[in-house]
């Protein structure tokens, strides 16, 4: 009899899989600090920027500047990087998933990291031999 082990990977699981396979781009188009060169580089920075503000600082992106006050940092550090990837990012798949992050006021944390899931599958669809410079820094954007 086979005693296999069926374990479901969790969102999280699959998000920090996901962005592992990415840390060869990281190294290739995301310096250590500051602004990228590429459109695409600069992408994978607000990708990151969004996880890393979720799941170390429990910031969303959902958070008004009301929740701010009184709550967090989301809508100072989160929202600027959304709004980049919304209207910057290079592949139509990764506007559309950032702009679910903004689809109502406020989530649960497993809505949320089903969002966040889908936007790093949708990060799959950058073309990394397309290297369009890049001219807005994501962490300072407003639009």
């Amino acid at each position: 009899m086979n005693n296999e082990t069926n374990t479901k990977m969790t969102a999280y699981d699959e998000i920090m899989s996901i962005s592992s396979s990415l840390d060869k781009m990281r190294e290739q188009f995301a310096p250590m600090s500051g602004m990228c060169d590429s459109l695409n580089g600069e992408c994978l920075r607000a990708f990151d920027r969004v996880l890393y503000r979720f799941f170390n600082d429990d910031d969303y992106e959902d958070e008004s500047e009301f929740y701010y006050n009184l709550y967090g940092d989301g809508y100072s550090t989160v929202r600027p990087s959304v709004l980049w990837l919304i209207n910057e990012a290079p592949t139509e798949e990764i506007r559309q998933a950032a702009d679910s992050l903004t689809s109502k006021d406020r989530f649960t944390d497993d809505e949320y990291e089903g969002l966040l899931l889908a936007l790093a599958k949708a990060m799959g669809s950058i073309d990394w031999s397309d290297n369009r410079p890049n001219t807005c820094d994501s962490r300072n954007y407003s639009k």
